[in-house]
């Protein structure tokens, strides 16, 4: 699992480019064409950026993430908005709630930072035990096709005011990993500190996902081509899953 540490406060920065009114739209969606909800987990819920968009649009919704420093930086957000949402420090791999909830969500690969078949088939088993009979479980991953064959051996780089990484991914074809290495380099006045992270992330399969969920407790599984009602296509980015508790 990946611990944001220094990466956590230009997180939102290098996300600019994601529309999360369009993401929270498409779950929000989802789950009303799937029975609805009043209650949500939001798992590896990073800065609250689609946590806080569930609270606003009258949700009961709570959170939760492995890092500490992804949770400072939500509520600093949030206090800023005027919003009160429960925050915990919990993995996914074994988390719990005092109280089934409606529908559980796990947006931005969450599934993916599981490197193991294992991780996986424990974030399910903890996943259905926190979902009221009939519940909704909603997740989604950067499919095989995008972490292999078109991110997985690629180096990226980017300049602002305040920083500049490089980001240089090796791929395990075998094991259908991918390790990202960032380096960082902060300014500070006249200088940078530097700062390295390594994320890991598995390439799951659509086949191998859905069976596990089936094997979980899962049902009424669908997939989709993420934004879209569209099966998914041998290139389709990024996957949408929606199942329920059996």
């Amino acid at each position: 699992m990946a611990d944001y540490q220094g990466f956590a406060q230009y997180y939102d920065d290098m996300m600019w480019d994601v529309n999360y009114d369009k993401w929270f739209a498409y779950l929000d969606g989802l789950i009303h064409d799937n029975g609805g909800a009043a209650s949500i987990l939001d798992c590896a819920c990073g800065t609250c950026e689609l946590t806080r968009r569930f609270k606003t649009a009258g949700y009961e919704v709570s959170g939760f993430d492995l890092s500490k420093d992804m949770l400072t930086q939500a509520q600093a957000k949030l206090r800023s908005m005027g919003l009160s949402i429960p925050l915990f420090c919990m993995d996914l791999r074994d988390f719990s709630v005092h109280h089934g909830v409606d529908a559980l969500c796990c947006g931005c690969d969450g599934v993916n930072y599981l490197k193991e078949l294992s991780d996986v088939e424990r974030f399910f088993d903890r996943a259905y035990s926190a979902l009221k009979p009939n519940g909704l479980l909603l997740f989604d991953v950067s499919s095989r096709y995008k972490l292999e064959k078109i991110i997985g051996e690629g180096c990226f780089s980017d300049v602002s005011e305040d920083y500049a990484y490089i980001w240089q991914n090796r791929l395990n074809k075998r094991r259908h990993v991918v390790t990202m290495e960032l380096c960082f380099f902060v300014s500070e006045g006249e200088l940078y500190r530097r700062f390295d992270e390594t994320h890991v992330q598995r390439a799951h399969s659509v086949k191998e996902l859905c069976l596990t969920l089936h094997e979980h407790g899962f049902c009424d599984i669908k997939t989709y081509e993420a934004f879209t009602m569209d099966e998914p296509g041998n290139k389709s980015e990024r996957i949408q899953f929606v199942c329920r508790r059996r």
